[in-house]
C-alpha cells in the first residue's frame, strides 16, 4: 500500500506530496494538471521506464514513495537526470531489476485497456496459486521443494565431469605405477652415484690400493720395520722396565697394519662391467623421473606418495558420480511428473478463479463478461512446468 508520494520537477509538476488515506482515493483535475504524471511517478516507482521529461524547475527530477508491504515500510526512490535514471532502496542505489522485485508487486496500475500487473505471468500465476485447493498448495510446496533438491544435485553434478575424472584417474594412476615400479627408495641416488664412480675408477682404486698394501705389508714395509723397531724396543726394556709402554704401542699398531691388510686382501676392486652397466640403467632411470616429478629422489617419491592419494580419491569420486547420476535422473523424473500434476491442478483453480470473477463482474453490472487463463505448458522451472496467462 502506498502511504505517501513526493514528486520534484517532473513534467509539469513543480512539486507535489500525496499521503493517500485507507479506502478509494481519487485525484482529479483538468487537463494538463499533471494528473498522468503522478501516474507515470508510480509507474517508476515500480521500476518502469522513465519516459516523463525533466521539469524546468531544476535540472533533476525526483520521485519517492514510501510503501507499507507486510507490515513493514519500504522507500523506494528514482531520479532523472540528463536522460538517466537511477534507482534507490531504503537509501540505498539499487538497479531498476532489483526495483522491480521489491516494489514491483506493490503496485498494480490499470488502463483503459490494459491491466500492467495482471499481464505479468508471474502476477498471474500468483492469482492461481491463490485460488488452489489444499491438495494443490501441498503439491506446490512439494514441487518447489523437488525442484530446490533437483538443483542441489545439479550444481553438484556440475563439479563432476566423469570423462575428466576418467582421464585424471587414469594419468594419476600411471604416475603412481611408473615412480612405484623404479623401486627406488630414500637414499637410493646417492648410493647409486657413490657406486657408479667407484665402477667407473675399479681399475685406478685396485692399483692404488695394491700399492698402498706393498707399502705397509712388503719386503721393507711398513709392517717389517715395525717388526724391527718392537724388537729393538723390547731387547732395551731388559735394561729399562719403563720402556714397555711404547714396546705395547708398537704392538698395537702392527695389529693394527695387519688389519688393514686384511681388509686390502678382501677388497676386490675389479671392474664388474654388468654391475657397472646395471647401475648405469638405474641412474639413468632416476634422471628421468627427476624430469617429470621433480628436482631430487625425494621430490619423485613424495609425487608418487600425492598420485595414489589422488587415485583413490579419484575412484572415490566417480563410483559417487555413478550414484549421484541416478539420484539425478529419478530427481528429474519427480520434478516433470510434480509439474504435471500441478499444471492440472492450476487448471481447476484457474477455472473455478475464473468463474467467480466472471459473476462478480456479473454483479456488477457487465454484460456477458469473459475472463480466462491460458495455462501453457513449458519446461520445469522454479515454479512449475507452466505459465499462465
Amino acid at each position: 500500500m502506498l502511504e505517501e508520494l513526493n514528486v520534484v520537477n517532473l513534467g509539469v509538476i513543480e512539486h507535489a506530496r500525496i499521503e493517500p488515506g485507507p479506502g478509494l482515493v481519487v485525484v482529479t483535475g483538468e487537463t494538463g494538471a499533471g494528473k498522468t504524471l503522478l501516474l507515470e511517478a508510480v509507474r517508476l516507482l515500480g521500476g518502469g521506464v522513465a519516459t516523463s521529461a525533466v521539469g524546468p524547475h531544476g535540472t533533476e527530477a525526483l520521485v519517492e514513495g514510501r510503501f507499507n508491504a507486510d507490515g513493514g515500510e519500504v522507500v523506494a526512490a528514482r531520479r532523472l537526470v540528463a536522460g538517466r535514471s537511477r534507482a534507490y532502496l531504503d537509501g540505498g542505489m539499487v538497479s531498476a531489476a532489483a526495483l522491480v522485485e521489491a516494489v514491483g508487486s506493490l503496485v498494480e496500475i490499470v488502463g483503459q485497456h490494459e491491466s500492467v500487473h495482471l499481464g505479468r505471468p508471474a502476477a498471474a500465476r500468483r492469482l492461481v496459486d491463490a485460488a488452489l485447493d489444499g491438495d494443490g498448495e501441498k503439491l506446490r510446496l512439494a514441487y518447489a521443494e523437488a525442484w530446490e533438491h533437483l538443483q542441489h544435485l545439479e550444481d553438484a553434478a556440475a563439479g563432476l565431469d566423469l570423462h575428466r575424472l576418467e582421464r585424471e584417474l587414469e594419468m594419476a594412476r600411471f604416475q603412481a605405477g611408473e615412480i612405484s615400479a623404479a623401486g627406488f627408495r630414500p637414499g637410493d641416488d646417492d648410493r647409486l652415484r657413490n657406486e657408479a664412480a667407484s665402477l667407473r675408477h675399479a681399475t685406478e682404486i685396485g692399483d692404488g690400493l695394491a700399492r698402498a698394501a706393498d707399502l705397509l705389508g712388503g719386503d721393507g714395509g711398513v709392517e717389517d720395520r715395525l717388526g724391527e723397531a718392537g724388537a729393538e724396543v723390547r731387547r732395551l726394556g731388559r735394561l729399562d722396565a719403563t720402556l714397555v709402554e711404547i714396546e705395547n704401542a708398537i704392538a698395537a699398531l702392527i695389529a693394527g697394519i695387519a688389519e688393514v691388510l686384511g681388509d686390502l686382501a678382501r677388497r676386490d676392486d675389479s671392474a664388474d662391467p654388468h654391475r657397472l652397466e646395471e647401475v648405469e640403467r638405474r641412474l639413468a632411470l632416476l634422471g628421468d623421473l627427476q624430469r617429470k616429478y621433480g628436482a631430487s629422489l625425494e621430490d619423485v617419491l613424495a609425487f608418487g606418495d600425492q598420485a595414489e592419494d589422488r587415485a583413490a580419491e579419484l575412484t572415490s569420486l566417480i563410483e559417487n558420480s555413478v550414484d549421484l547420476a541416478d539420484r539425478l535422473q529419478r530427481a528429474r523424473t519427480d520434478v516433470t511428473t510434480l509439474a504435471g500434476e500441478l499444471t492440472r491442478h492450476r487448471r481447476d483453480a484457474a477455472d473455478r478463479l475464473a468463474t467467480a470473477v466472471v459473476q462478480e463482474l456479473g454483479a456488477l453490472g457487465f454484460v456477458a463478461p469473459v475472463v480466462r487463463f491460458e495455462i501453457v505448458p513449458v519446461d520445469p522451472g522454479p515454479t512449475g512446468g507452466d505459465t499462465v496467462k
